[in-house]
């Protein structure tokens, strides 16, 4: 059996960039018109302007770091962010230049970036 979700029920576009599934069991959502936070039942989502919205535009994609859950998003504009809790943080789009951003393993994400590979665990650092 599957189920089956588009615009009918809540989602903003039919188009989706990305998905990440946090510890919890809640999906989050890469798209053109904002990052969708999805809990199985309802869809919602934070539009560039709302002020939740953490000023992020056209969300290219999205992961969660599995050893401390914080959501990491790469926009449109090479702008990564990681958000935690209300703690939001922005990385520096010159300096990193990311593209990708992907939970792999236990403890750590990967940023595939214009300058190379990068491992995220407490600490970034450049391994190639």
């Amino acid at each position: 059996m599957a189920d089956h979700w588009t615009t009918d029920d809540g989602l903003p576009l039919d188009h989706l960039n990305d998905l990440a599934v946090d510890r919890h069991g809640t999906a989050w959502i890469a798209t053109y018109d904002g990052l969708v936070r999805f809990d199985g039942v309802d869809f919602h989502t934070f539009r560039p302007g709302d002020p939740e919205a953490s000023g992020l535009d056209r969300i290219l994609n999205v992961a969660v770091h599995p050893s401390d859950g914080s959501l990491w998003i790469i926009d449109q504009h090479g702008t990564l962010v990681r958000l935690s809790g209300e703690d939001r943080e922005t990385l520096d789009p010159e300096r990193w230049g990311p593209r990708q951003v992907f939970a792999v393993g236990p403890d750590a994400l990967w940023l595939v970036t214009r300058a190379g590979l990068t491992r995220i665990r407490r600490h970034p650092e450049v391994v190639a």
